[in-house]
């Protein structure tokens, strides 16, 4: 998907989103989101984001990703922003249980921080160099767009 999709991006606003990835797949994808806020400025603003917002949902991918060293797998369900936020914070993570060695952890996001997780991932990758993603993140260009495909769709 590029960003100019917007036909696809309208589907992911519509229909429910339940993602299952390995742990390896999330720490690549986690890779990549993190690097989002190094985005300029004058880009994270034609992507409709500001820096704070990419900060806010690296945050909330390292929340994520933080147990996932002893579980095989990370289910998300994406769900629609509530009309009336629970708290300040801009991106809602809810965790439906703790991991524990081998078993499936499951958070709940909405809609809002997959969309900006997919965005910022998809803008790391495409403006950025083979060589650059590699230093960055420890992966290939190949690897990252594969783990991007399997997560995002």
């Amino acid at each position: 998907m590029t960003n100019s999709d917007s036909a696809s991006d309208d589907e992911d606003t519509r229909n429910p989103v339940d993602i299952s990835a390995t742990s390896d797949q999330y720490r690549k994808i986690y890779q990549v989101i993190k690097e989002g806020p190094e985005l300029s400025d004058k880009l994270l603003d034609h992507l409709g984001l500001d820096s704070n917002e990419a900060v806010s949902a690296v945050r909330a991918a390292r929340e994520v990703g933080k147990n996932m060293e002893s579980v095989s797998t990370l289910r998300i369900k994406v769900t629609d922003p509530d009309p009336e936020p629970r708290s300040s914070e801009p991106l809602f993570i809810e965790f439906s249980s703790r991991p524990s060695a081998l078993d499936t952890y499951e958070a709940t996001i909405d809609r809002r921080l997959f969309q900006t997780w997919k965005i910022l991932a998809k803008s790391v990758l495409t403006s950025s160099s083979e060589r650059e993603l590699w230093l960055r993140t420890g992966y290939s260009s190949d690897e990252l767009e594969l783990a991007y495909r399997e997560f995002f769709g």
